[in-house]
């Protein structure tokens, strides 16, 4: 029933992703709404069920974008690992400054992913740094209302 529930929260955040993220959208960087999710979930599940769901959520928007099949699996599930590894290994208790930085650099290294797999044109070391350091930075900026009301009793002890 937990799996389910994380789940339906997977889908939900696929579904924002993929509508609600253009609306928010400042030049070339918008939020990503299923990086959030997946950090959103780090709080109450282990990291194995992250992965899966990430791979499912990845494979979900590749679906819908089927342009370069595989890519977002490969990203998300490794963002979703850097969030789930970090829950375990560095720290016990959540702390807002600590979330925002991993979000912050499970979003760099998925975008960064993204600039290397996805060939097109342009100078290389530019996509390299400029869209995934937006797309991190947004993020991060996007998500912080969201990590503060999810820990808002952890952040208070």
């Amino acid at each position: 029933m937990k799996f389910l529930r994380a789940l339906i929260f997977v889908i939900v955040g696929v579904f924002l992703q993929l509508t609600l993220a253009e609306l928010f959208r400042i030049g070339d960087v918008a939020p990503d709404i299923f990086l959030i999710a997946l950090l959103l979930l780090a709080f109450t599940e282990p990291p194995e069920t992250i992965l899966i769901l990430a791979a499912v959520g990845g494979f979900a928007l590749d679906i819908f974008n089927p342009t370069y099949i595989g890519i977002s699996v490969i990203a998300y599930t490794t963002g979703a690992f850097l969030i789930g590894n970090s829950r375990i290994n560095l720290y016990s208790q959540t702390h807002f400054a600590f979330e925002s930085a991993v979000l912050f650099l499970s979003t760099l290294v998925v975008y960064v992913i993204f600039a290397v797999l996805i060939p097109n044109e342009g100078r290389f070391l530019v996509r390299l740094v400029d869209i995934p350091l937006g797309e991190a930075f947004y993020t991060t900026v996007f998500s912080m209302p969201l990590l503060l009301l999810a820990g808002r009793r952890s952040y208070a002890a």
